[in-house]
């Protein structure tokens, strides 16, 4: 059945109710208050890196923000006064006491051996309007205060998708119903040359290609060479996807250099880190058109803008990056403002983030139709829909894996195997890669099981004795996990280079050497999610080791797809 227009609303008034609440205790809080329990921090601008555009700012000592935890930073006026007189909320000080504000990103410590009173941190994803407006304190080295708050969250976007949905109900597209997805037989592209030019002669036929790519199956370098067909047809085009991250990724591939020589990209939002890595970027007003042969990159929060306004075509072709995280309704009001619309995406992977998303069927009972966009679209769509099926990144062990969720069709073109690491460890690794599931005998219970921690710690100390450069990802299911395991690792000094610590919700696209997932004792049907559990277990080149508990593991029912894949891993237990 589909979701009536009323009740697809009623979706969105609720999500705008649940963000409102969620957001409203932070930012009635007052400023020191949050200050106090390391909610909110006070640093002063101490320097700027320009070759990698990146931002140094100092911290007092245990008053510093994790890394790769993304925040709001804003520079007050100067008539703000005292720190020890500020007594006003978060709200009152972002409404009335601002000049500017970026969005940030902490990525890396700097060394402070020689300064234990402060921490001193670089922060990427500042705007190229901040990074201006601080230049003189930069260049006169005053060292302002700034305020770094927690991330705003994406009001707008919602507010957009529900203003299209109520002005264009009779789109057929928010009328689909949720079809069986056992009816979705996706063509298998299983060839190697002249793949991009048959992609293209599929988007000529058609108003909406559906291209489906699992992990490591190059769906970014086909999205550069399919710009660079259009672009030399002098035809508008844009990407967009739900991070910056993935717009970045496709802009540096071999297919757009020309467009970056000749100063034809565009990108919204534009931050100094980005602009660092491509000089050639030109930062770009959504409401502006851009012009002919010329190319733009936009987030979905910066596209939905143009969903407030009368809907008409400014682009000839428009590319939805990472669609398994739009809804229906994202991808139906983006396809409005393009003449052909490429949909590139996996609804195997992560789905759109919805609050208390347990109780979203009271809404609707196939609300999930309208949550769970590419899905619908796919089934509705079935002709239309593509798969790519070498994967580049995946070992054969692995793609044998991984393959369980994608109907075993997953060819691996890799030429790596596993990793080789004496001493204790050494059966834990897979010497074809793929995953090894180790089992944790004892495993302390919750979010933050210490015995696990102290395995992962020594298990990475290890790994680096032998493969001092390789890439590591540490990944969860759960933030505490995260924030406990970062400060563990900050505590013993780990050093965090090349090593990525964070919630699988964060990492869909990105590529590592080895990952390491633990699974804790806590509702562990979370971390084994079909689509949670496929991110997690198809990010590395080598191979992936699964930290669980037998017993859990064992006993919970779990979905066939992961225990399909769970049956093709090498097991081993440790007490």
């Amino acid at each position: 059945m589909s979701v009536s227009i009323n009740n697809q609303i009623a979706f969105y008034d609720w999500q705008l109710s649940e963000l409102d609440a969620s957001w409203e205790k932070y930012y009635k809080s007052n400023i020191l208050d949050l200050y106090n329990v390391n909610s909110l921090y006070i640093g002063r601008i101490w320097g700027y890196d320009a070759k990698r555009g990146v931002l140094i700012i100092r911290f007092k000592e245990g008053k510093f923000p994790r890394l790769k935890v993304p925040l709001t930073i804003s520079y007050p006026k100067s008539t703000i006064g005292p720190i020890n007189n500020w007594n006003f909320s978060y709200g009152e000080f972002r409404e009335k006491q601002v000049e500017q504000y970026s969005n940030c990103q902490p990525i890396y410590y700097l060394d402070n051996e020689k300064d234990e009173e402060y921490r001193y941190i670089g922060f990427k994803n500042i705007s190229v309007d901040f990074l201006q407006h601080i230049e003189n304190d930069l260049k006169n080295k005053t060292n302002s205060i700034v305020i770094l708050g927690a991330e705003d969250p994406p009001r707008d976007y919602l507010v957009a998708l529900k203003h299209f949905t109520k002005h264009n109900s009779s789109h057929p597209i928010l009328s689909y119903s949720n079809g069986d997805i056992e009816n979705w037989t996706p063509q298998n592209l299983n060839q190697i040359d002249g793949l991009s030019n048959k992609i293209i002669k599929i988007i000529e036929d058609n108003k909406y290609t559906i291209l489906q790519g699992p992990p490591g199956t190059g769906k970014t370098f086909l999205t550069a060479e399919i710009c660079k067909y259009y672009l030399n047809k002098d035809q508008r085009v844009c990407i967009t996807s739900l991070t910056h991250k993935a717009l970045m990724e496709a802009v540096i591939k071999d297919g757009l250099e020309q467009a970056r020589k000749s100063n034809k990209i565009h990108k919204t939002n534009l931050s100094v880190d980005e602009l660092s890595l491509v000089p050639e970027l030109k930062n770009h007003d959504i409401t502006k058109p851009i012009p002919v042969g010329n190319l733009l990159l936009t987030t979905y929060y910066n596209l939905s803008k143009l969903l407030m306004n009368n809907i008409s075509e400014q682009y000839d072709i428009l590319i939805i990056e990472e669609a398994s995280q739009a809804f229906l309704t994202t991808i139906t009001g983006f396809s409005c403002l393009a003449k052909k619309t490429l949909i590139i995406g996996d609804f195997m992977q992560l789905q759109p983030i919805v609050l208390e998303s347990s109780k979203a069927e009271t809404i609707d009972k196939d609300i999930l139709t309208i949550i769970n966009g590419l899905r619908t679209f796919s089934v509705k769509n079935n002709k239309d829909s593509y798969r790519l099926v070498n994967t580049y990144r995946l070992t054969d062990k692995s793609a044998s894996q991984t393959g369980v969720f994608y109907q075993n069709s997953l060819v691996s073109k890799s030429e790596l195997k596993g990793l080789s690491v004496p001493g204790k460890y050494s059966e834990w690794f897979c010497p074809l890669g793929g995953a090894s599931l180790v089992y944790i005998e004892k495993l302390d219970e919750g979010k933050t099981p210490k015995n696990a921690i102290s395995i992962i710690i020594d298990l990475v100390s290890e790994i680096r004795k032998y493969h001092s450069k390789i890439e590591i990802a540490v990944l969860c299911s759960f933030k505490d996990t995260v924030y406990a395991i970062s400060d563990s690792m900050l505590k013993v000094q780990v050093n965090m280079n090349n090593l990525e610590v964070n919630t699988v919700d964060r990492v869909q696209g990105m590529t590592v050497d080895l990952c390491i997932f633990l699974i804790p004792s806590y509702q562990t049907k979370f971390s084994y999610d079909i689509n949670r559990f496929n991110v997690a277990t198809s990010r590395a080149r080598h191979g992936t080791i699964i930290l669980a508990e037998q017993n859990i593991t064992d006993n919970i029912l779990l979905p066939p797809m992961v225990n399909n894949y769970l049956s093709k891993s090498k097991k081993l237990i440790v007490k």
